[in-house]
């Protein structure tokens, strides 16, 4: 990424602006985001050449800042179609508990939890044994309950020849 003289990429930290505009946040989460991507997509290459490909790569929330939605495709695109090994994926503070009453209509949360609920977690039924979420809905309202955790099968035989291993997440 390129940035012009005329772009405003200096922050003074000051008792009158104590926090950076949301255009250094994003140029510092993006740039950052970059950089673990590309890290652990060199990584699972450097393995794979090895004959050790991992089976999954488990991400333990923060997909998003705020769970707004063109931070969710943002992550669909940068992660869910460039790592090459299944994404084991939990939802993070910033993707639904700080976004609970702080969003019209909780539309943030919401869209977090229908996305992991109802898009994700359907595609990952090659890995996953039981989820702890029941949706009801109402008309125009739903409500979430449950813990989120999943069983995930991780690898169908171990070194020893014994049954697959499980991951609790």
């Amino acid at each position: 990424m390129l940035f012009k003289p005329t772009d405003d990429l200096v922050y003074e930290s000051t008792t009158k602006q104590p926090f950076p505009p949301p255009n250094c946040v994003f140029i510092e989460s993006s740039f950052a985001n970059e950089i673990q991507r590309k890290a652990i997509y060199r990584l699972i290459r450097i393995l794979e050449r090895n004959g050790q490909k991992p089976s999954a790569l488990i991400i333990n929330g923060d997909l998003t800042n705020f769970g707004h939605s063109f931070q969710l495709e943002l992550f669909k695109i940068e992660w869910l179609q460039t790592i090459p090994i299944p994404l084991l994926i939990g939802l993070g503070n910033h993707d639904y508990e700080n976004n609970v009453d702080d969003c019209i209509g909780n539309n943030c949360a919401d869209r977090m939890l229908r996305w992991f609920s109802e898009e994700y977690v359907p595609t990952m039924t090659n890995f996953f044994g039981e989820f702890d979420l029941e949706k009801k809905s109402e008309l125009w309202r739903s409500e979430y309950e449950g813990s989120l955790a999943y069983t995930a099968k991780i690898c169908s035989k171990l070194d020893n020849g014994s049954n697959s291993g499980e991951l609790i997440f």
